[in-house]
């Protein structure tokens, strides 16, 4: 339903991104604090995923405190399907979709 969005303008050093949700683009500045947290989640991980570095790891620290705990569980059982980037995450409210998962230190 939703889906990132970038526009590039032919201005030197002139862009903005955001979400596109039913058709009307809506930008970052505009979206919720939790809609900022995943957004910039999946961005980190389209960086990450697509470098040349051998070792694909995310390290984040509170990276879930702006959302509630659906939004937790949907996004854990989205992560668990993505392959080759390991997951560091500190500071994370409990999720029962990570539990076969996570390591509590």
């Amino acid at each position: 339903e939703l889906k990132a969005h970038f526009n590039i303008s032919s201005k030197a050093n002139s862009f903005s991104f955001g979400m596109i949700r039913d058709n009307v683009y809506i930008p970052y500045d505009l979206l919720s604090s939790g809609e900022k947290c995943l957004y910039a989640l999946a961005l980190m991980i389209c960086i990450v995923n697509n470098g040349n570095s051998p070792l694909k790891l995310l390290l984040l620290d509170d990276a879930f405190d702006h959302l509630d705990a659906r939004a937790i569980e949907a996004t854990f059982t989205t992560l668990k399907n993505i392959q080759g980037i390991q997951f560091i995450f500190a500071g994370v409210k409990d999720c029962e979709a990570a539990k076969d998962i996570m390591v509590q230190v």
